[in-house]
């Protein structure tokens, strides 16, 4: 299986790779063994293919982490066109024919606009695009409280500073020895 998570909402990404960790892992600790990460950046098709192709040691899945390889074909600003992913052709050939059922490759990458790799991964069978934009307005508000109390935290409504803050966060000018009292 093929995912792509791309979006500049970068701890949404990360959750979801974590996901795809645990999902690989399955509960058997052998996830390091069977995780691999290819530097997108100068890889060519068969530094992918290579772990991909490998069956996983000792647990269900194996998983494959390429980094970098989106941003690579993102076409740069005055650039009329993408650089074409004409080039990573044997990699597509692959994922048409097929790649192993125990393994999951995992494409990361930013702000994605024009992109010609991307496009052709949607055009690719099996492959599951996954977008993480920017969180803005109400959606951040609404986040910040669920991130807030998953962790224990309440918010209280209003701006205001609490009377008498602790003399320990006032400030007390640039001598350092003042600095760490």
């Amino acid at each position: 299986m093929i995912h792509v998570l791309y979006g500049v909402d970068a701890l949404g990404l990360r959750r979801r790779l974590q996901q795809l960790k645990d999902e690989a892992d399955g509960g058997s600790g052998m996830l390091a063994t069977n995780f691999a990460v290819v530097d997108g950046r100068d890889a060519k098709p068969a530094d992918i293919l290579g772990p991909a192709m490998m069956p996983p040691f000792l647990a269900p899945r194996r998983l494959v982490l390429v980094e970098g390889l989106l941003d690579r074909f993102e076409a740069r600003p005055g650039q009329r066109q993408p650089r074409s992913a004409d080039s990573l052709a044997p990699l597509f050939e692959a994922f048409e024919a097929g790649l192993p059922e125990s393994t999951l490759v995992v494409f990361t990458g930013g702000d994605l606009k024009r992109n010609s790799l991307l496009d052709r991964l949607k055009r690719t069978r099996g492959v599951q695009l996954e977008h993480f934009p920017e969180i803005k307005g109400e959606d951040l508000i609404r986040y910040i409280r669920t991130e807030g109390a998953a962790r224990g935290l309440r918010f209280r409504p209003g701006g205001g500073r609490p009377e008498g803050l602790d003399q320990g966060l006032a400030y007390r000018g640039s001598d350092p020895a003042a600095l760490l009292a």
